[in-house]
């Protein structure tokens, strides 16, 4: 497993990326228990249109504040494992990773339930950056 350590605003945060058998089970462990609170959800994808030849979902990306958990698109048992699971799923421009997760083959939640952190942003401030607000990338937002 290779792990990433990071301060982020004073706190520790650890970045596992499993790469073995053994690393699932730790990851199936860490979702089992969170599955029935919050959890983040991201997808990283070839491209922004899923309907081009060679489109893929690169990885899927769990986490919580102090633990991010990045699964390789070939981790298909495991992926589908926590989605499965997360009941309560964060994600940031969901119609997006919705999009993914479906074009990919997963069964989820994402169109039914879940928090859109980005719909919070424009409800929070509706101002571009452009327009003098904070922006409502997840970069801007972290920056803010």
């Amino acid at each position: 497993m290779k792990v990433y350590e990071r301060n982020v605003v004073g706190a520790p945060v650890r970045v596992l990326v499993v790469e073995s058998e053994d690393d699932a089970c730790l990851f199936r462990a860490w979702i089992d228990e969170r599955a029935s609170g919050h959890v983040a959800i991201d997808t990283e994808t070839t491209g922004l249109n899923d309907r081009v030849s060679g489109w893929e979902l690169r990885l899927v990306q769990f986490g919580d504040p102090y633990t991010g958990w990045v699964l390789p698109g070939g981790r298909r048992s495991d992926i589908q494992y926590a989605l499965s699971r997360c009941v309560m799923p964060v994600f940031h421009n969901r119609p997006f990773d919705a999009s993914a997760l479906t074009r990919a083959g997963f069964e989820h939640h994402a169109w039914s339930g879940g928090r859109d952190t980005q719909i919070l942003a424009h409800l929070v401030d509706s101002r571009s950056s452009r327009d003098g607000g904070g922006g409502h990338g997840l970069k801007a937002l972290a920056d803010h």
